[in-house]
């Protein structure tokens, strides 16, 4: 059976270019801490795993 691998580059893309996920997240009340958690980056990684 052939594994799975998911489209990261796609995923970032969305996140980042399409949706601004960052600077949203980063407007939120407790969100300027975002990037010292890796929200934009490493969650989204594990997250797209499957």
């Amino acid at each position: 059976m052939p594994s799975y691998k998911a489209p990261l580059r796609d995923m970032r893309f969305l996140l980042n270019d399409v949706f601004d996920f960052p600077s949203h997240y980063c407007a939120l009340a407790n969100g300027g801490d975002a990037e010292a958690h890796g929200v934009g980056n490493g969650a989204g990684e594990r997250a797209f795993r499957v």
